[in-house]
C-alpha cells in the first residue's frame, strides 16, 4: 500500500485529500485488476448533528488470483473513525447475536486477561463477569464506570503493544474494517500468551451477497473486503490458528473459535471458494431494479402527495439515495436508535426520527435494511397497518 494525493479547488479554496492505494491482495499479495467505482461517495457511515459530506471514489478490484473483491482505495484511518458509532444493542437480532457470543466466549474470560479490539462502548465486557481485567483497545472508546475494564485510547495496529499476559482476544464485526488482515492476525498472534485463545465474529457476507441483503455484497469504506468462510480459515491457518470451532450465528454472521500454537497440524477443509464477481454484478443489477421500483410506487397518481421516508440511518440506506433515491423529497429517516435521532446521516441533509411518528401518518416507508428487514416490517405494521411499505 501507498498514500497518494488529490487535490480539489472548491470555493476557490484548496482542498487536499489523502488517500491509501492497496495494490496487491490482502490474502495472497498477487495483483489487482479493478473492476467497478462508484465516484464522489460519502465516505462515513455514521451520523452527524449537522449536515457533512466528504465524499471519495469508492474503488473497487479483484484479485487475479484468488478473486477476492477488495477496495483499492482506503480513506485514512484518522479521518474515517474520529468519531465513535457503535451505539450499542439495537434490535432483537443483535440482541441474540451477543447472548450467542456470549455463551461461547464465557468458559474462555474466567479469572482470565481479556483484549478486545473495537468497541467503543464496552457492551461485551459488561454483560460479563469473572474475568481479571478487560481491556478495550479502540481509538473512541468511552470512559468505563468499571475498575477492571480498562480502555485504551488508539488503533490496534503493529505499533501497539500491551505490557499484560492476554489470554483471551475478542472482537465482534471488526474483522472486515482491518486494511492489513495479515498484520492484524500476526499482531494478535504476538500478543496472546502460548495456547492463548481468540474468538471474533464477522458478518456472514457470502449470504448477504447470495441474497442481495445489501448493495455490493456489504463492502464500503469501512468493510473494504468481500470475506467468504473459507478466505479467513485459510489465513488464520497459515498465520498459525488453530481453528476449534466455527458457529454459524443464523445468517447473520459467523463466529471462529481459534488457539494460538505455534506450528499447525491440524487442518480444516473448507469447500473451494467461487469467483463472485458475477454475483457482484447481478447484485447491482437487483438494486437497479429495486430503485426503478421504489420510483414507480412513490411517483403513482393514488400516491401524490405522501411523504416518503427510508428507514434505517444505515450503509443501505446511504446506498440507495446514492443510487438515485435522493432525488425524491424524502420527509426523513426511520431508526430506532435513540443516539442517531434528529441527527442527520453523513452525506444526505435529511433528519433521523423515531418511528413513533409512523402513527397516524398516511406516509410511505421504503425498507431494505438488510438482515434486519422482516423484524422492521412486524414492528411499522404494529404501528400503523396502513403504511405502503415497499
Amino acid at each position: 500500500m501507498y498514500y497518494y494525493i488529490i487535490i480539489i479547488i472548491y470555493k476557490y479554496k484548496f482542498i487536499i485529500y489523502i488517500m491509501i492505494k492497496r495494490n496487491k491482495c490482502i490474502k495472497c499479495n498477487f495483483k489487482l485488476k479493478h473492476f467497478y467505482i462508484r465516484e464522489n461517495f460519502p465516505i462515513k457511515f455514521c451520523v452527524c448533528n449537522e449536515f457533512s459530506n466528504i465524499r471519495r471514489n469508492l474503488s473497487f478490484s479483484i484479485c487475479e488470483k484468488c478473486n477476492i473483491i477488495q477496495l483499492d482505495k482506503l480513506v485514512k484511518l484518522d479521518e474515517l473513525y474520529d468519531s465513535g458509532h457503535n451505539y450499542g444493542i439495537i434490535g432483537n437480532t443483535w440482541k441474540k447475536f451477543f447472548s450467542f457470543l456470549n455463551n461461547i466466549i464465557e468458559k474462555d474470560i474466567i479469572n482470565s486477561n481479556v483484549l478486545e479490539i473495537g468497541c467503543p462502548s464496552a457492551k461485551i465486557a459488561l454483560s460479563n463477569k469473572g474475568f481479571n481485567n478487560w481491556y478495550i483497545v479502540d481509538p473512541n472508546v468511552k470512559k468505563i464506570d468499571r475498575k477492571d475494564v480498562y480502555p485504551i485510547n488508539t488503533f490496534f495496529d503493529e505499533k501497539f503493544k500491551i505490557d499484560k499476559r492476554i489470554d483471551f482476544i475478542i472482537h465482534s464485526h471488526l474483522f472486515e474494517h482491518i486494511y492489513n488482515p495479515r498484520e492484524f492476525l500476526k499482531n494478535c498472534h504476538n500478543i496472546l500468551k502460548d495456547n492463548g485463545k481468540m474468538t471474533f465474529a464477522v458478518p456472514n457476507m457470502e449470504h448477504i451477497l447470495d441474497h442481495n441483503i445489501a448493495p455490493y455484497g456489504g463492502v464500503m469504506f469501512e468493510h473494504n473486503i468481500f470475506y467468504s468462510k473459507k478466505t479467513i480459515v485459510d489465513m488464520l491457518e497459515k498465520l498459525n490458528f488453530e481453528i476449534l470451532n466455527i458457529f454459524d450465528f443464523e445468517n447473520h454472521s459467523i463466529i471462529f473459535e481459534t488457539k494460538k500454537v505455534m506450528k499447525l497440524n491440524n487442518f480444516i477443509k473448507i469447500e473451494n471458494d467461487i469467483n463472485y464477481l458475477d454475483k457482484f454484478y447481478k447484485n447491482m443489477e437487483y438494486y437497479d431494479k429495486f430503485i426503478k421500483n421504489c420510483f414507480d410506487v412513490c411517483l403513482c397518481e393514488l400516491n401524490e402527495g405522501k411523504k416518503i421516508y427510508l428507514f434505517g440511518a444505515s450503509y443501505n440506506t446511504q446506498i440507495l439515495l446514492y443510487m438515485g433515491l435522493h432525488r425524491l423529497n424524502v420527509s426523513g429517516i426511520l431508526d430506532n436508535c435513540i443516539q442517531k435521532q434528529n441527527k442527520y446521516l453523513y452525506g444526505y441533509n435529511i433528519k433521523i426520527y423515531s418511528p413513533e411518528i409512523l402513527i397516524d401518518n398516511n406516509c410511505i416507508v421504503i425498507l431494505k435494511n438488510g438482515y434486519y428487514s422482516n423484524e422492521i416490517k412486524k414492528q411499522i405494521i404494529l404501528l400503523n397497518k396502513n403504511i405502503i411499505i415497499i
